[in-house]
């Protein structure tokens, strides 16, 4: 999993697998659902100005299968 920010286009970016996306569906104005070719769900992207989320901090709780941190 992987939760990467980009900031011209002010996007939270929530990726679940390390895969294409070769379909996406608005679920909400400002929240996007990206699916794999088999249907399954890739990720979401989140424009963080609609939803006001901070992002000056980040809580991981009950993770016990976590092993691999990296920030960058």
């Amino acid at each position: 999993m992987k939760i990467s920010f980009n900031a011209e286009y002010k996007m939270l970016n929530i990726e679940f697998k390390n895969e294409v996306s070769t379909d996406s569906a608005e679920l909400q104005p400002g929240l996007v659902a990206d699916y794999c070719a088999d249907g399954s769900l890739r990720g979401f992207e989140i424009e963080t100005d609609i939803f006001k989320i901070p992002l000056d901090s980040l809580e991981l709780e009950n993770m016990p299968q976590l092993k691999n941190i990296k920030f960058g």
